[in-house]
Order: C-alpha cells, then structure tokens, then sequence
C-alpha cells in the first residue's frame, strides 16, 4: 500500500466525501478513485472509524441536535443529516461555536491512535471491548482431523456474541483475514499474524487457546494478550470432568472471559443459554455446519447444500443449518429455519426473521431486522450485502452503493458486496466503475466464473 495518494485533489476530498457535500459528478468520480488508491482506501476506513465513534457517543450527538433548529423542523432528524447541514452553512451565523466543536472532535478522533480503554468502574465506555479469537491450536494432534480446534473457536465466539458488553470479531471476519494473507486456519499463533488480524479488526485484545489434552479428561488453555503491548494480561486452564464435551468446556471459558471484562456485573450479567442450546448437542453435526460455512463461502453451492443436509441429517433442529439450505435450495426448508430459531443465538434469529420476512415479501419489515442487525453487529458485512442488494432491487442505487462499499470496507476480498456493487453502478449508468470493480472481482477470484459472467 502506498502512503500517499496518486492525486492529491482527492485528498483534499475524503472529509467532503464522508460529510455528504459533493455533488453528483464528484462523488461518482470520487468513488471511483476510492477503488484504485490504496491509500484513500484506507483513509476513508479510518474516518469510517472515527464518524461511527461520534455517532455512538450520545453525549456528543445530544449536544449537535440541543443546538439544531431548522427553520422547517423535521419530525426525526438524523445525526448526519444534523451535522451534513451545518457543515453545508445552514444557521452557521447561530451555529459557529457548535461547527467549530464538532470539527474539532472530528481532528481529534482522526489523530488516532483512538483506542477504546475498558473501565473498571461503573462509568459508561464509548464501545464495548472488541476481542479477536485466534483459532485453537490442538497440541494433542497437530493435524486436527477432527477440527476441535476450528469447532472449540467457533462455539467460543457464538457463546460471546450473546453478550451485549463485548463486542466479537465473527470467525467469517477472521476466515476473511486469514484467507487474504494465504494464512492456514490451523496455523499456530504467531507475532506477525497476530499483528495482522488486529491490524485488520480493530480489536483491542487477542484470546488464543490451546487444547491440551483430550483424554481422559478434555483440558483446553487460553491466554488474553492485549494488542498495543503484547503483554498477556490473563490466562487460564480449563480441565473438564471425565467424558465432559467440548460444548461445557467453550460455556466455562465464555463465562470466565465475560466475567474478565465486566466493568460492571449489574450491566454485564453472565452468559444465559448453554452454548450447546444455540447451535447443536451433536459434534459431528456441528462438523459439518463449520464445513458447509467454509464452502458456502468459496462459493461451492452444491459441496455446501450437501454439509448443510448431512448437518441436518445428524440433528434435526439445527436452525442455522436450515437458513443455508432455504439460501441454496429454497423455501421448503424456511418453516423448519423458523420453527426451530428459538434454538439459535440472537443474532441467528435476527438473520432468520428476515429470510421469513423476505419470503414474505414484507421488504420494508426485512430492511428493518437487517438495520437492527446492524445496531448490534456494526461490521456484518453479510446483512451490510443484503440490505445493498435490497435497496438495488428497492430502486434506490446510491443507497446500495453505500452499504456495499461499507460491506468491501469491512472485507475488500467479499466476492458477493464486489458483485452487487458492480449492478449498482450499472443501475447509475457508472459503466466504468462497474467494469472496475468486475476487474477487482475477477482478481479475487480468477478461477470462478461468476465474475466474467457478471
């Protein structure tokens, strides 16, 4: 990646570009360039940052709207539209001071390094604390045929995802970061690619494991380093009972890390459901999601349809084994999905509720758990996808450029977003961009033949 950007007017126009103020031909020119230069590519995720950081500071968002009185009022004014419109000079002679305070706090995120401390005290933190899990090394055999490592990673970040004071880096993300790097999910833990994955994430604090032994009873290590040192902060040895399964090991591990990062029990209580009641009891169930999940995401529909059905085969009420096959084989499987989501994580019914609002054809309820979904889980960039893909089909193009180009921000490898967003363009008559980000598409993946077809 360069430092600099290849033309220094678009520099200058990243801050316009963020707030909304350039026009047509410049914001079409502009996005363009946002896929050629490296350098702003990774501006505009910075002030992606920084925007989001204020958007979620109500103390800060109060303040801008207790001093906003349009002439014409408007029933729910936005934060963006708020602060579009003084940056745009309207009111300014009322509203300087309040201007000049809003962009000074925009210089003070963008300075950075911006990071979010977690507080030992009852007092309110700007986010919660985001943690990368590296995926388990298993020192009991180092080939892992049986996956433990890769199942013990995921049922951990499933079990942590139902908290509401952490927030989780989703194994896809990782799968994502791994895979750009050429990295093998099993490789043990290392400096550089720890560097890398928290580089990629945001994350303040990296939790690996390691599974000691399996027999005769299962024992699993795990450490917390924390990112800007590389200090390990805590560590901890789990030791099940004789015949305990890998499911009670990832709740006892979850329950210790929640507890860990608790600024306050009373905000933070401990983990509900057993995380056995959110995905599967059977193991080689399990197996098989975690392998449909990695071919659904290469794109090998038909390899995935069949570990999805051999999943549902084993157990038949894993929810989000249905949602896969109702995406790959059609509604048939939408009233098993639905029936049985009392048995998935909140997030999993979230994405199932809107398949059923969807197959429905109530658009405007599917937009909404999709935009709920994203209050939670700012960075799933499947529902970021889907809302892109809804708002093409909505008729609304430059919406959906913008949750897509959000969506390659979070993943610039993203087969789907670069699809999608090529359609999008085409729907704006921005031939050249389409055809640019079909280039990027078929770099990604020059052995498929989605892109050139596209």
């Amino acid at each position: 990646m360069t430092d600099k950007c290849t033309d220094p007017r678009f520099e200058m126009m990243l801050h316009a570009y963020e707030l909304g103020l350039l026009n047509e031909s410049e914001r079409k020119e502009w996005e363009t360039h946002l896929l050629e230069c490296d350098c702003c590519f990774a501006r505009a995720r910075k002030m992606e940052k920084a925007i989001r950081l204020i958007d979620h500071d109500s103390e800060i968002r109060n303040m801008i709207l207790a001093d906003y009185k349009p002439e014409i009022p408007d029933p729910n004014p936005s934060f963006f539209q708020t602060l579009r419109t003084l940056f745009q000079g309207h009111l300014a002679a009322r509203l300087i001071p309040a201007s000049l305070i809003i962009i000074g706090l925009i210089i003070i995120l963008m300075a950075g390094p911006w990071d979010i401390e977690v507080k030992t005290t009852k007092e309110a933190v700007a986010e919660p604390p985001r943690l990368a899990i590296m995926y388990f090394e298993n020192l009991v055999d180092r080939d892992d045929p049986e996956k433990m490592g890769e199942i013990a990673t995921n049922l951990l970040i499933t079990a942590l995802t139902e908290s509401h004071c952490l927030r989780i880096v989703s194994s896809e993300r990782i799968s994502d970061i791994l895979n750009s790097f050429n990295i093998e999910k099993s490789k043990s833990f290392d400096p550089v690619t720890a560097e890398k994955i928290l580089a990629e994430t945001r994350a303040r604090w990296l939790i690996t494991g390691k599974i000691l032994k399996t027999e005769p009873k299962l024992t699993v290590a795990t450490q917390i380093i924390e990112a800007s040192s590389g200090t390990i902060e805590a560590s901890d040895i789990i030791e099940g009972s004789p015949g305990e399964d890998i499911f009670s090991i990832t709740d006892k591990l979850a329950a210790g890390l929640v507890r860990h990062f608790s600024y306050s029990p009373s905000v933070c209580p401990d983990l509900g459901r057993p995380v056995a009641e959110i995905t599967t009891h059977s193991y080689r169930a399990y197996q098989s999601y975690l392998e449909g999940v990695d071919y659904y995401s290469k794109m090998y529909l038909a390899n995935a349809a069949e570990s999805f059905l051999n999943a549902v085969k084993m157990d038949s009420t894993f929810a989000m084994a249905y949602y896969y096959l109702v995406r790959l084989r059609g509604r048939q499987y939408l009233d098993k999905a639905v029936f049985y989501s009392k048995n998935a994580g909140y997030k999993e019914q979230l994405y199932i509720g809107g398949l059923k609002a969807l197959a429905d054809g109530k658009r405007d309820e599917y937009a909404d758990i999709l935009r709920t979904l994203l209050d939670r889980f700012p960075d799933e960039k499947l529902a970021l996808c889907l809302l892109g893909s809804l708002e093409r089909g909505n008729g609304q193009p430059r919406l959906a450029i913008d949750y897509l180009l959000r969506a390659v921000q979070i993943d610039g490898r993203y087969r789907d977003a670069y699809n999608e967003l090529a359609y999008a363009y085409g729907c704006i008559g921005a031939y050249d961009s389409a055809l640019m980000v079909l280039d990027k598409y078929a770099a990604i993946a020059p052995a498929e033949p989605n892109p050139f077809d596209s």
